[in-house]
Parts: structure tokens; sequence; C-alpha cells
């Protein structure tokens, strides 16, 4: 039974004759339509450590492993050699691949030769959908060939997580610096003098309510004091008997909000 390339690209579903006393064949034909492929993902690959390599020295040594990362059979990457250890660390990071949904990362790890490429100690393979996700894993290499721990995910991902630790960094600093015990001292401190009340001593001289001299007396004759809510509602309560109690009663408030150092009126 035949059918035409127009017969197919039109789509066909029906008997075809498979010739006399033969029978016929229900086939079912349609034009394959791929889904558009998606646009690649930008991947950070970590090659960490291997553990447990396969020896495969011909002198009685160990292995001297080594991982070449590949895309369709292209090497992106190798990392250094280690020398004599069937347990190696290599801590190579930050490579960055562009990788489509049709493709997988394949890490090949050999034994270094001095004069060809060596002998093959194993090979994992990860695919797109898997680096999307993000791993952090003991890649199996083979039976009997130990595993490969690799970290594989979106660089986007990084990106996030640099600026999440800078966030977090910055919210210590602040936190250090308000729970200081001169913090609060150093606020007072910077507050303008201008914004204090001002009292007239008796040469005619405005001075803020509160400021210290040389002396340590406030311009009133009082004894200054370094908290200035405090003094403040003090003479207030002096200079007006009749409402002694309710001064009393706000100065309490105001010390509860200035701090547990404020001095009693």
């Amino acid at each position: 039974a035949l059918l035409t390339r127009d017969q197919c690209l039109a789509g066909f579903e029906g008997f075809l004759n498979l010739g006399e006393g033969c029978g016929r064949l229900r086939v079912k034909v349609c034009a394959y339509e791929p889904e558009p492929e998606s646009a690649p993902v930008d991947l950070c690959i970590n090659v960490l450590a291997a553990n447990d390599l396969r020896n495969a020295d011909l002198f009685g040594g160990k292995s001297d492993p080594y991982v070449i990362c590949k895309v369709a059979k292209k090497e992106i990457f190798r990392t250094e050699v280690i020398w004599d250890e069937p347990n190696p660390k290599w801590d190579h990071k930050g490579e960055h691949i562009l990788l489509r949904s049709t493709e997988e990362l394949v890490f090949e790890v050999y034994d270094k030769d001095l004069l060809r490429q060596g002998d093959h100690l194993g090979t994992a393979t990860v695919n797109q959908q898997l680096c999307i996700a993000g791993i952090d894993e003991h890649l199996d290499l083979g039976a009997g060939n130990g595993t490969l721990h690799v970290q594989i995910f979106p660089a986007s991902a990084e990106a996030n997580t640099a600026a999440t630790d800078e966030v977090h960094e910055r919210l210590q600093t602040v936190r250090s610096s308000t729970s200081s015990p001169h913090s609060h001292t150093r606020s007072r401190a910077a507050t303008p003098s201008a914004s204090r009340p001002l009292s007239h001593s008796p040469s005619g001289t405005a001075t803020p309510v509160g400021k210290e001299t040389d002396v340590g007396q406030s311009s009133t004759g009082q004894q200054g004091t370094r908290h200035e809510p405090s003094w403040l509602m003090s003479q207030l309560a002096k200079r007006l008997p009749c409402g002694l109690e309710e001064h009393r009663r706000s100065h309490q408030q105001l010390s509860k909000e200035t701090g547990p150092d404020s001095e009693p009126a």
C-alpha cells in the first residue's frame, strides 16, 4: 500500500488495500507540528568533589582525576587535575552555560595521563528540567565508579541569593547599631539645640532649656540633667502647683517613653 506525499501532508485516515486476497490496513497519517523550542536557560555550575573513584593507575598509584563538562559532545569546561587522589576536591565554581531544552549536561571523569586524555572513570548526565529545578547532589558515575558532587541552578537564582545575602547583611548592621548601649545617647546628642525650648536668664540672654553650662548648671540656676524632657516637666510642675498631680502623671508617661534612665520629677 502506498500513500503520496501530498496525501500525507493533507492528512489521511482510512483503509489501504494491501493487494488481492491480502486484506486491508487501516492507517492514520497527520502532519507533525513540533512544539516551539523554549529559550535557552542560563545555568550556573559548580563541580565540587568526587568520592570513591576507581583506581586506574597502571603503576600501583592512585588515579589523578579531573572532570570535563560537555554539551552536545562539545567540551564546555574542565577542572584542574588532582594528583594521586581517589576523593578529590576541586571546588570549581562559577561556570555559566546556556542549555537548550533538547540538550543535556554530561560530566565525564578521567584519570590524567601524561601523553593522552587518560582512562575514563565514569559519566553522569543531567537534563534541562533537573537543572532548572536546581540540584545539589552526588551523581552516580556508574557501578563501582564512585560519585561526583555538583551544584546546578539557574543564574537568576544566583542573583536572588546574592541580593538576599546583601539585605540580611544590611539588616544585621542596622540591628547591631540600634542595640548598642550608646545609640540612645547618640540620638539625643544629634538633636539640634535650636529645637529646644528657650528660657530667659536674668541678664536677658535666651538659652535653650536644659542646656548645661561649663560648671554643670543650667541657665535657670538649677542642676542640669542630660534628660531634657524629665527636667522640663519637673520645672513646669514647680511653676504650676495647681496642676502638680496632672503634670506628675504626664511626667511618668513621658519617662516610660524616653526610657528607664529618666530622672523623676
